[in-house]
């Protein structure tokens, strides 16, 4: 490999004249040789790294935070365990993210949540629609052109509980045979969410200055899946609801 010390030695020996000095390993003039190649090729390998560090594409370790911390401050900290790759991509992402638009402030939501948001503009038609033309009572939103530059950002967040009706271990409704009995997949459970204030902080990132934002968050829906039973018969699942489960039949 180009600059590690067997590449080293091996140049330095090209110097040396053949004749006078033995070149195999075990000899004196190897031990120094390859001695000197030793920190030659720590040097090689130092400038190898620092030349990676000059840019935000190959920056790595500790420079990322640094080159984090250059751009936005305290407010794009690297997240506990994330790699390297991970974290270069999201300074990259945020150093060229598109700002002042509504695009804008869906991008962003959707990089935070995983979910896109609902925006509406009450003095935009295409968000509210107006006579003979995209409207109906009872499926559309009331707009006004009293409200100009205000937007309305419905989005979903993580549902503390979204099984309320599921008891756990040890509690009484939650007995064998009782009512209220069930095992939850992990699958049923909805991804974790940011909390609302990383949504808040997200949008003043890229809200153009002088439009309000009013923003409504909702419980994360929980997934709805098939009934699930186990081969055996022993147990069965029923849909779960954004509430929970509508019934949950007992152990057999």
């Amino acid at each position: 490999m180009i600059g590690d010390q067997n590449d080293i030695t091996n140049r330095i020996y090209r110097w040396l004249p053949s004749r006078w000095f033995p070149t195999g390993p075990g000899t004196l003039v190897y031990a120094v040789v390859s001695g000197l190649a030793g920190g030659l090729a720590a040097v090689y390998a130092l400038i190898a790294y620092a030349g990676m560090q000059i840019r935000i594409a190959t920056a790595t370790d500790g420079f990322l935070d640094l080159i984090s911390g250059d751009y936005f401050g305290d407010t794009l900290p690297r997240n506990q365990g994330e790699l390297d790759s991970v974290f270069s991509a999201r300074i990259r992402r945020e150093i060229m993210r598109e700002r002042d638009t509504r695009r804008a402030i869906d991008r962003i939501i959707f990089d935070t949540t995983g979910n896109h948001p609902t925006i509406i503009e009450p003095n935009r038609t295409s968000d509210i629609g107006c006579w003979r033309q995209g409207f109906a009572w009872g499926t559309g939103n009331y707009g006004s052109r009293g409200l100009p530059f205000q937007l309305f950002v419905t989005t979903p967040r993580e549902n503390p509980n979204p099984f309320p009706i599921m008891m756990g271990w040890r509690a009484t409704l939650g007995a064998y045979r009782g009512p209220y009995a069930a095992y939850a997949l992990p699958s049923i459970f909805p991804p974790p969410q940011p909390p609302d204030a990383a949504i808040i902080a997200a949008i003043e990132k890229v809200r153009a200055a002088g439009i309000t934002a009013w923003l409504s968050l909702t419980d994360l829906k929980v997934p709805e899946i098939p009934v699930q039973t186990i081969p055996d018969g022993a147990l069965a699942l029923n849909q779960p609801t954004q509430s929970g489960f509508n019934t949950t039949m007992g152990m057999n």
